[in-house]
């Protein structure tokens, strides 16, 4: 009886485990259209994952392949923010994921914030990525989500090819979060965009971010104006070169 036992007991375990089985008896979140009420490509997957300590998030898988990048959102908005931008990186041979962070969108809350809960969502997402497929994941994150990636990149060292950062603050201090003191220890290839104007992050603290970045590899664009975060990506007079810009990036990090 006790040997039973036992291998009943693994069973149960075995079970449990991977990222796929993150969410057993919770629906799959809805799907990628239904949810951001805009046409996109019909590979798009919606799923549950966890973050490293355990918080449940919700993400869209978008493309296939080895070359993995992961996308983080703005605040107080969600993944549907990426919509209508993630099929254009996905059409150029990206495998992406579209993460809510914690207590953002469909996302639970999670035990903790600030840099803690930053790293646990991050390295979650990179290691589904991974798991679906993916070889290199870079990251890319928007005004909170590019502070975000920022604070928590330098924990993941060699399992992060490359981090492009749109408009990402300084500091966050509410959210307890300071990319500016954490960027030192980063060793990741950078990229930032932003513009001059910007009250979020204009061109002299983006400076102060690039200069103080430890990565070898870094670089800084800075475009006319006051636009902010994905923004960069959507407007009429600045998405072509910032989508060419990012695209160039991704594809020499992930390579």
């Amino acid at each position: 009886m006790r040997s039973l036992a036992l291998v009943l007991a693994a069973l149960v375990l075995a079970g449990c485990g991977g990222k796929h089985a993150a969410a057993p008896n919770i629906p799959p979140p809805p799907p990628f259209d239904q949810r951001c009420g805009v046409k996109t490509d019909s590979t798009a997957r919606s799923l549950w994952f966890r973050a490293t300590d355990g918080t449940l998030l919700d993400g869209v898988e978008l493309g296939e392949g080895a070359r993995g990048v992961i996308l983080l959102h703005q605040s107080p908005n969600d993944l549907c923010g990426w919509a209508l931008y993630a099929p254009i990186l996905a059409r150029q041979g990206f495998h992406l994921l579209l993460v809510d962070l914690r207590a953002f969108g469909l996302s639970h809350r999670g035990p903790y914030g600030g840099r803690r809960g930053a790293e646990a969502d991050v390295r979650g997402a990179v290691d589904e990525l991974k798991e679906l497929g993916a070889e290199k994941v870079a990251l890319v994150g928007a005004s909170y989500g590019g502070v975000a990636e920022l604070v928590a990149a330098p924990a993941l060292d060699s399992d992060v090819a490359g981090v492009a950062s749109l408009s990402g603050e300084l500091a966050l201090p509410n959210s307890q979060l300071d990319a500016l003191r954490a960027v030192p220890d980063l060793t990741a290839p950078l990229l930032v965009m932003g513009s001059r104007e910007d009250g979020s992050l204009d061109e002299r603290d983006a400076r102060r971010l690039v200069r103080a970045a430890g990565s070898e590899q870094k670089s800084l664009v800075e475009f006319d104006g006051e636009l902010h975060g994905w923004d960069l990506l959507y407007n009429e007079e600045t998405k072509t070169r910032a989508n060419r810009l990012l695209v160039e990036f991704l594809r020499r990090v992930t390579e």
